[in-house]
């Protein structure tokens, strides 16, 4: 077969800062460096990448954040969500296809590669009606229903209990092309310090104290759904008076910036500039060194499909306490019931019910902290490298390019 052509798209790559915008970076950066003619589309500039070999365009399209398309998404009569715009993220996605579908004419490619579930419903139109030539493969990253995803050939699902899930409300019935792909993580960018200097050096230049046990966690900074006003009341019942191998814990939140951020960050305030710390929109180049600063992490969602957070905490040896959901428990190799918790290879799964996080904290030793954060690094290793998962993208490709219907 020719050296495939794959575009690789993201709508609000380059002005919101989420998972889904991490992976478009990522898949098209270590699609290259396999030898791939890779395109990325974007919706904003992003900045320089260091030794990247594929080329990046930046599309126009009403973004979801600014007032005129909050406006139009409001006065959409409801039918008008069949059309894609009914919302603003939806108005978004179908602006940018708009821009991008010349861009798929001129090209031309043969995949585009997409977890914004509107730009492969695009892409599949067009293409059904020859306006387009390339196959759609989409990646179930936004928690879109059985019946939405069942009209695409080409999808692969980040973890197998969200395939499971669509199996199950399906009957079974679903194209047989579908198969479980993760995310994943480069494992030599996010990697444990090298040194206790290292990780003493990051922490200066955070603000964070050098002496302090470091709980970390990385999301966008709101109480719906990534729930850090929780995370903030259960470590500020566990903080006082308490230390963990001698240090006095200290919290340290990083993500992009949501309409309620500034209250999560005058309750870190509030309990103390030697307690908590929340730092927002930190440049992706600058994450690999605040994993390395961090000693434990947490993620306290209430839904995840597949964080690239987690991912990237345990390739940098950090043991994690998450959420107790399928696909967390899958990430951790969580497998038994434990005394507070699910315990797995990589750290531990609760309910995160009030009280319950701050036990665990108390619960927590430094064997615990060192046997699961060398596992989470092996685990992710093995599991989530690029390396690893770019070769089931790129069998997934050559399936949907030799298959004569779909």
């Amino acid at each position: 077969m020719q050296q495939m052509r794959v575009a690789v798209a993201c709508s609000g790559l380059g002005h919101v800062a989420r998972g889904i915008e991490s992976w478009a970076v990522e898949n098209a950066r270590h699609l290259a460096a396999r030898g791939v003619e890779v395109t990325l589309f974007a919706a904003g500039d992003i900045p320089p990448i260091s030794n990247y070999h594929f080329s990046v365009r930046v599309l126009r399209c009403w973004r979801r954040g600014k007032p005129r398309t909050i406006r139009l998404a409001c006065r959409m009569p409801d039918f008008t969500w069949r059309l894609g715009l009914k919302s603003p993220y939806e108005i978004e996605q179908t602006t940018f296809w708009f821009s991008l579908w010349p861009e798929l004419r001129r090209g031309p490619f043969d995949v585009l590669h997409v977890q914004d579930p509107l730009l492969a419903w695009w892409c599949r139109r067009f293409r059904r009606l020859r306006l387009v030539g390339c196959r759609e493969v989409l990646g179930h990253g936004t928690n879109e229903t059985p019946e939405f995803l069942r009209q695409f050939s080409w999808v692969h699902f980040l973890a197998p209990s969200h395939l499971q899930d669509a199996e199950n409300k399906l009957g079974g019935k679903h194209p047989p092309a579908w198969r479980v792909i993760p995310n994943f993580v480069d494992v030599d960018m996010f990697r444990p310090p090298w040194s206790e200097n290292e990780k003493g050096e990051i922490r200066r230049a955070l603000g964070v104290p050098e002496d302090a046990f470091v709980v970390g966690s990385v999301g966008m900074v709101t109480a719906e759904i990534k729930r850090m006003d929780y995370l903030l009341r259960e470590f500020g019942r566990f903080a006082s008076g308490r230390t963990v191998g001698g240090q006095r814990p200290f919290l340290l939140i990083a993500g992009a910036r949501a309409p309620d951020t500034p209250a999560m960050e005058a309750v870190a305030a509030a309990l103390g500039k030697n307690v908590a710390l929340v730092v927002t929109d930190v440049p992706r180049d600058r994450m690999p060194q605040l994993y390395r600063a961090i000693d434990l992490f947490v993620m306290t969602s209430s839904i995840e499909m597949m964080p690239v957070a987690l991912l990237e905490a345990m390739a940098s040896g950090c043991p994690a306490v998450v959420t107790d959901l399928p696909v967390l428990r899958w990430i951790l190799g969580a497998q038994g019931e434990t005394e507070g918790g699910v315990g797995g290879e990589a750290g531990l799964c609760l309910g995160m019910r009030e009280g319950e996080l701050s036990s665990a904290f108390d619960a927590i030793t430094l064997e615990w902290m060192a046997r699961c954060g060398a596992r989470a690094r092996g685990r992710a290793v093995e599991m989530f490298s690029a390396e690893k998962v770019i070769e089931q993208h790129l069998r997934l490709y050559e399936d949907a390019l030799q298959a004569k219907t779909d």
